[in-house]
């Protein structure tokens, strides 16, 4: 990195996405994926730098990640980020029960 910058390009990246798995504990018990936003009240940044930056994209078996094109690369940051969680909000479930084979 190059030089020390006030901030980073985006002050809002998206919301945080995460999965969360409850796993069944035998037979005949539900099993449950969680599609989940996590809702930020608090966001504070520390030292941002700014410099050259590259970017290679490479796909994997279940990944279309290949399929983006990288028109330019601007520059790159490092920087750490502080964030307080005070709520999830439930954006899809898929239960499924369990059954034994």
């Amino acid at each position: 990195m190059k030089k020390k910058t006030d901030s980073i390009p985006t002050s809002n990246f998206g919301p945080l996405i995460n999965i969360r798995h409850f796993p069944s504990r035998g037979d005949g018990e539900t099993e449950l994926f969680e599609i989940i936003s996590r809702v930020r009240d608090v966001s504070n940044l520390g030292e941002v730098w700014k410099g050259k930056a590259e970017i290679e994209l490479g796909g994997y078996v279940n990944d279309e990640v290949d399929v983006l094109k990288v028109e330019d690369v601007k520059a790159g940051y490092y920087f750490t980020q502080y964030f307080r969680v005070t709520t999830t909000r439930l954006l899809d479930k898929v239960e499924r029960v369990s059954v034994k084979v």
